[in-house]
């Protein structure tokens, strides 16, 4: 036979017979033999002797040629067909041995393409015929995937001969979100798969599928790895040779298996489970003498995640793909990965990359309840909050972290500046164990110690961090923290997050209170729970606020001096610590210095110790805190005047001086010394009351003149930082508000004819006489009031402003108002024949309204003019010396002596209506030569 048939598995395996049994063969002079082939065979003659006794010739290629490598040849021993005789005479004979020969060589090799998908691949087999002519050749055809091709849309893993299960999530192959898989295997037995709820083995619930068992005689269902069979099915179903397909599914109650690639056809097993197990995770395994080559599908890709600001730089979501990320011009990396693997399940390793603006730093620290009723949880807790914080972009360019953790009492467990790299913080996070565990809950203490204690420079804080609150909670505090965070926040560099576990509905109003806005509280059931959350939550507490914080600059030079109580520092440092978040020191513009008090005082630093706000708020955060009961603000008043108000200690001539108070209650009253202070031109003194009682007198000791905008009271020390703004606007403002005291005293007004060195009584001059007018007196408690003059005329209903330009001098204080003099240059003209002139201060802007008014009257000297020269100037007349004679005597007609001598005896006003009315007509005529 030719061709031998082998039947394996189920496929046709073709054994090609190349070469049939040779022969030999020897026939005598003069006969012929005839020899074939099978068909598709050809005879070749191996060797082949033309001979005799004497002699004898090779004539193998001889034969070849004349059967020419035919299916069938006949063969004759004679001397035409062999070419000649070698013994003429003597009996000849032909001997050869020869052999059938297939035509067809062997097949040729299967050839995979590139990238597998649904080809066809084809073999031939060559025509080894010498002489060709052998037709067209054989062909055979296969699928690529059945043969085993490598492809783009196959997961290849392979098996070793161990019977130990592997898991294809290192392929990221699992059945979470599937109920069927189809996949090929080539073994020649015992192909297991295992259908896992857990990523193990050896615990949680399985389905195991056992294909081609028992020496690929059974295949079987069971409940568990090695458990009793649901199901079997006998008969063989593997080849080593080719990849076979197999599929199977999980649905509802029934675990199916099946052959081909389409779930559901050609079922060859199904098992009912009542009580149908989770399935998430897919085992494979082989052994008992076979090993075994896989192909699932690589349906496995994984979905990018991008935050704002981020660009893939490198884009790879297949299985094990690496992907890389950067952060957009302009921005840096705060928080997640730059480079990322993908995994099972659609997920990367790592956290989605988080960027911020470049310029944006932020401190953070995490409140965490480590009471009681968190014990259970609080290792696990430790676990979650540490891969968060090592998710974070630990450095001193980016963020810093730190942990306080709170039941009755609070512990600073992690400051700012204690690590410097995620993996350390989070190591040590992770490391944290509760303390006593308390069931008293004083959730406000914790942000105290927050504010007051881990925010500080000395801790790592930095000075233009933003603070961002991470509080994490499971029960309602015993001592509630709203109101105290709300305090906190109204510093806009204070942020606040917040993290409720299982919360009461209690507490989940208290967390979204602290927080502020709904968006900045998150809710949990456990702390794993908060692992699909990391990305939001990092894009909030890793990202700086949209807020802007611009610090005051002002136009003009303010030195200030803080002067404060050596008494609960605690409050007053930070309170002051916060005001430097809002203040430029500039050599330009403001300069600070510090003192402090009990029963003496101190200076803490000059105006010329620091030119930085970030240096001058670390100076007051490092005072230490020892409280003193004795309090003589009036030591620090005069402290801060000797000793920091002085150009050695970097006074500024041009600068206005700011005495700024804080204290609670006092014990000396420091309103003596404050108003000499207020006497100097440019010192300033505000007063920072800490008390819920006795504000007047207090606001009365420090000014007594009623200036009520230099003095500030709040209830208590915690409640400083309340007014931090309204104390801000006023001690950076260059403006000083005056003190709102009217003037009340003016002194009468004083006449001074014009080049003339001393004032005169007269209040009667001749026309075009110019005068001086000057009044002095109070103008109030702003220094910029001046005194105004107004005038009224005979015929003029009410006083008017004077146009003239007044001269004011310089005021000068005197208790709690100013005091200026103000002159005005006036010539009498003919129409001020009468004229009363108004000075006054405190005026609301109309004449006549000040609070502090004052009058003068001028007239301008008279005569009656002859009729015959009414032309003539009163210069001409000699009006003074003859009108003054000429009236003397002229009142004698009537007994001017008598009537002079009753007059006396008369009041002014009496004379005044007497001599109108006992007045006689006269006649007077003036002769002018």
């Amino acid at each position: 036979m030719a061709n031998t048939y082998i039947i394996l598995g189920g496929i046709t395996i073709y054994l090609v017979i190349l070469v049939q049994l040779t022969a030999c063969y020897t026939i005598t002079e003069g006969s012929n033999y005839y020899r074939y082939c099978s068909s598709g065979y050809y005879l070749r003659i191996t060797s082949a002797r033309w001979y005799c006794s004497n002699d004898s010739w090779t004539v193998t290629n001889l034969v070849n040629s004349k059967c020419n490598y035919n299916t069938a040849c006949t063969l004759y021993a004679t001397s035409s067909w062999l070419g000649g005789d070698p013994c003429p005479g003597v009996t000849t004979y032909l001997y050869w041995a020869d052999g059938c020969y297939s035509i067809w060589g062997n097949w040729g090799s299967w050839s995979c393409p590139g990238d597998c998908t649904t080809q066809t691949l084809y073999r031939y087999r060559a025509c080894v015929k010498p002489n060709g002519g052998c037709g067209s050749a054989p062909a055979q055809n296969i699928a690529c995937k059945r043969l085993g091709c490598a492809s783009s849309s196959d997961i290849s893993r392979t098996t070793p001969n161990d019977q130990v299960y592997y898991s294809l999530t290192t392929d990221c192959f699992v059945a979470t979100g599937r109920t069927s898989v189809a996949f090929r295997v080539r073994a020649s037995n015992d192909v297991h798969i295992a259908l896992g709820s857990v990523d193990n083995a050896t615990s949680g619930t399985h389905y195991e599928i056992v294909i081609g068992g028992w020496t690929d005689t059974q295949s079987a269902i069971r409940f568990a790895i090695g458990g009793t069979a649901c199901v079997s099915n006998s008969g063989s179903r593997l080849s080593e040779i080719y990849f076979d397909e197999f599929w199977f599914t999980w649905t509802g109650n029934y675990v199916r298996v099946g052959t081909g690639s389409s779930p559901g056809s050609n079922t060859f097993m199904s098992c009912y489970h009542s009580t149908p197990y989770t399935v998430n995770f897919i085992w494979i395994k082989t052994g008992w003498g076979s090993t075994g080559e896989w192909r699932f599908p690589n349906d496995v890709a994984c979905t990018h995640l991008t935050n704002s600001y981020v660009s893939i730089s490198t884009n790879n979501p297949s299985c094990n793909g690496v992907s890389t990320y950067a952060c957009n011009s302009g921005y840096k990396q705060v928080a997640g990965n730059t480079q990322r693997t993908c995994r099972y399940g659609d997920t990367m390793s790592g956290y989605p990359l988080v960027c911020a603006v470049s310029t944006c730093y932020i401190d953070i620290v995490f409140i965490i309840e480590a009471s009681y009723y968190t014990s259970s949880i609080y290792s696990s807790l430790m676990t979650v909050i540490g891969d968060l914080a090592g998710s974070l972009k630990i450095s001193t360019s980016a963020i810093l972290a730190g942990v306080v953790t709170y039941d009755n009492i609070v512990d600073l467990e992690i400051e700012l500046n204690d690590y410097y790299s995620a993996s350390t913080l989070k190591s040590s996070i992770s490391s944290l164990s509760i303390a006593s565990a308390s069931t008293s809950r004083n959730l406000a203490e914790a942000l105290r110690v927050g504010f007051y204690d881990f925010f500080t420079m000395s801790k790592g804080n930095r000075f233009t961090a933003f603070r961002h609150y991470v509080l994490i909670a499971k029960t309602l505090p015993s001592q509630t923290g709203a109101t105290y965070a709300n305090k906190i926040k109204l510093n806009p560099r204070n942020q606040f997050f917040t993290i409720g576990i299982s919360p009461a509905a209690s507490l989940i109003t208290e967390l979204k209170a602290i927080a502020g806005d709904n968006s900045r509280y998150f809710q949990i059931s456990s702390p794993d729970d908060l692992y699909p959350q990391f990305n939001t939550l990092l894009q909030k507490i890793a990202v700086c606020p949209a807020v802007t914080i611009e610090p005051v600059t002002v136009e003009c030079e303010l030195d200030i001096a803080f002067i404060v109580e050596r008494y609960n520092l605690r409050y007053t440092k930070r309170f002051l610590a916060e005001l430097m978040d809002n203040i430029t020191i500039s050599s330009t513009g403001i300069k600070v210095g510090m003192v402090l008090f009990d029963s003496g005082a101190s200076t803490v630093f000059r105006l010329n110790t620091y030119t930085s706000s970030e240096s001058v708020r670390s100076a007051i955060e490092s005072i230490s805190e020892t409280n003193h009961t004795n309090r003589l603000v009036d030591k620090g008043l005069i402290e801060a005047r000797d000793n920091v108000f002085t150009a050695a200690r970097g006074d500024r001539k041009d600068a206005s001086n700011y005495y700024v108070i804080i204290l609670g209650r006092f014990e000396s009253y420091p309103e003596a010394v404050a108003k000499d202070i207020r006497s100097m031109r440019g010192n300033h003194v505000f007063a920072i009351h800490i008390d819920d009682q006795y504000q007047t007198e207090y606001q009365n000791a420090f000014n007594t003149c009623g200036n009520t905008t230099s003095y500030i009271n709040v209830n208590s020390y915690e409640n400083l930082i309340t007014i931090k703004n309204d104390v801000l606007k006023i001690i950076t403002s260059c403006e000083i508000t005056p003190n709102l005291l009217k003037p009340t005293m003016i002194e009468m007004p004083r006449v001074r004819i014009l080049n003339e060195f001393s004032d005169t009584p007269n209040r009667q001059f001749p026309v075009e006489t110019a005068v001086h007018i000057t009044c002095r007196g109070e103008v109030g408690g702003d220094p910029s009031k001046t005194i105004r003059w107004c005038a009224l005329r005979i015929g003029e209903s009410s006083f008017t402003g004077l146009p003239q330009t007044t001269i004011h001098s310089e005021a000068t204080p005197l208790g709690c108002q100013y005091i200026r003099s103000s002159t005005i240059t006036f010539t009498l003209t003919k129409e001020d024949t009468f004229t009363q002139f108004l000075c006054e201060s405190g005026d609301t802007g109309l004449c006549g309204t000040g609070t502090a008014i004052q009058y003068v009257n001028l007239t301008i000297e008279t005569v009656m003019k002859n009729h015959l020269c009414p032309n003539a100037t009163d210069a001409e007349i000699h009006v003074y010396s003859i009108a003054k004679y000429w009236f003397r005597f002229a009142s004698d007609w009537e007994g001017g002596r008598k009537k002079r001598t009753e007059k006396k005896s008369f009041s002014p006003a009496q004379n005044e209506t007497r001599g109108v009315s006992q007045r006689m007509p006269l006649k007077i005529k003036f002769f002018i030569t």
